[in-house]
């Protein structure tokens, strides 16, 4: 019987803890099979754990990472500039002085082009990986966020113009159906957004984000069901006045927990922010 090598047995030992076998480099194609995940190809020096996790951002083009840096930042500025614009409208709606019509078209302008923004934002932020072409895992979620962003935009730009239209009898009931389809469409992106980020969280390194996306999904869909509640009821409370009497008990909690998601959701989008920023200066 001839002696053991040593040397054999100790690098068949790590073979058997490395890389699984069959593992190419994404690169190159080399065959890695037994290399450390902290090491690099031998053939083209690109990181082994890449082979591991082809999906993971940190092994994306740095252009790419970028522009979903720069999505992220303007999407969070347009919901600080959009809780300005709330503050501002409501402060000068009970004051009972906006500055007359000009003041309403300010403001009118105003939300307007937050709407651009935040649909700029949310473009970049929903951008397609180069190099994950025919392999996107989150395409389906960022074109229906899309296409859903640019109906936004339209509904703005169509009530905007409204606006400015001398009033008619028709022109209340058409803004009212305007503003439902509006909230309609606001809240299928709102859901989208948050099924979209689930799917670039789990390309981030850590999982927290992930594990966030899901607890401001989930408690997103309490609130939505509540809100469905308390519109039911209000139609209803046409009918009866009962209806009226358990909407009214419900909108309080309601709005409370409506304010509470649009503040987890700014928190969420900000970590996306600090999380892409830190996938970038490990790049």
């Amino acid at each position: 019987m001839s002696p053991i090598d040593r040397r054999m047995l100790e690098q068949m030992l790590s073979r058997s803890k490395g890389v699984p076998r069959g593992t190419p480099c994404p690169r190159c194609g080399y065959e890695l099979t037994g290399l450390s995940a902290e090491g690099r190809c031998p053939e083209c020096g690109s990181p082994v754990a890449a082979a591991l996790r082809p999906d993971h951002l940190v092994y994306s083009s740095p252009d790419y990472v970028a522009k979903l840096h720069m999505g992220a930042f303007l999407v969070v500025l347009s919901l600080a500039i959009l809780i300005v614009h709330f503050i501002g409208g409501t402060f000068f709606a009970f004051a009972g002085r906006i500055g007359g019509a000009g003041g309403a078209a300010l403001f009118s302008i105003v939300g307007f082009a937050n709407g651009i923004l935040a649909l700029i934002g949310w473009w970049l932020l929903s951008s397609p990986d180069p190099g994950k072409a025919g392999v996107d895992r989150g395409a389906t979620s960022r074109r229906v966020l899309r296409v859903l962003l640019s109906v936004r935009i339209a509904i703005l730009a169509f009530s905007l113009v409204l606006g400015f239209v001398t009033v008619s009898p028709w022109s209340m009931p058409l803004m009212l159906m305007v503003t439902g389809v509006d909230q309609i469409v606001f809240l299928a992106a709102f859901v989208t957004s948050l099924v979209y980020l689930k799917t670039l969280a789990g390309r981030m390194p850590g999982g927290a984000i992930e594990r966030e996306v899901d607890v401001v999904l989930k408690f997103g869909i309490v609130v939505l069901v509540l809100v469905v509640a308390v519109v039911g009821l209000a139609i209803m409370g046409m009918i009866g006045g009962l209806g009226v009497i358990v909407g009214v008990c419900l909108m309080i909690p309601t709005l409370l927990m409506m304010l509470i998601l649009f503040v987890l959701y700014i928190f969420l989008l900000d970590r996306t922010r600090q999380a892409l920023k830190e996938v970038r200066s490990r790049m």
